[in-house]
């Protein structure tokens, strides 16, 4: 989500304030509107995302075996090992998780307002409130933008003289001095 808003910002960010919060506005209408309709056009009781993760759960327990306790308690076993006692069933865990259809439906069924009613007072027709003049900082302009920490991804280190990787040869075992 926030990769898409951050797709939005850019082109609208050199736009005066009001036009830029009003096309910020629109691009989560209509996402809004996309994500309404396809909760409300779904027949299945959890979102896309929960159904993959039933099926995937679903093609890794083949190898389970479930003796039932009672209603609401079950057994459940691998071919050698207990794997425990679960006090929920799995679609219950996903709808504790949100991914069940009627909380999607609820994230999207909000309607985001304009940002300037008609009847709005202090506003004035043709008077733009424009950004603030930036002062040209020294050094090359950069055109990428900075990247959040989640993003980053680490590099692994090889070393030179063995290949391997988590080290350096300063570290490696098989240098010889």
């Amino acid at each position: 989500m926030v990769e898409i808003f951050n797709k939005w910002i850019r082109p609208a960010r050199h736009l005066p304030i009001f036009p830029m919060l009003e096309k910020i506005r629109v691009n989560i209408m209509e996402l809004f509107h996309e994500r309404r309709k396809e909760a409300f056009n779904s027949s299945s009781c959890f979102t896309k995302h929960a159904e993959k993760l039933i099926e995937k759960a679903a093609n890794a327990s083949t190898s389970y075996f479930v003796h039932p306790a009672s209603e609401s308690i079950y057994e459940v076993r691998d071919e050698k090992n207990w794997a425990g006692i679960p006090s929920r069933s799995f679609e219950q865990e996903l709808y504790m998780f949100g991914l069940a259809k009627e909380v999607y439906r609820l994230a999207y069924e909000n309607v985001i307002e304009p940002v300037l009613p008609k009847n709005h007072v202090g506003f004035v027709i043709g008077e733009d409130i424009l950004p603030p003049k930036k002062r040209r900082k020294s050094g090359h302009p950069k055109i990428k933008r900075k990247r959040s920490d989640a993003i980053k991804e680490k590099r692994i280190m090889h070393c030179s003289i063995c290949g391997g990787s988590g080290h350096t040869m300063k570290s490696c075992s098989s240098h010889v001095s």
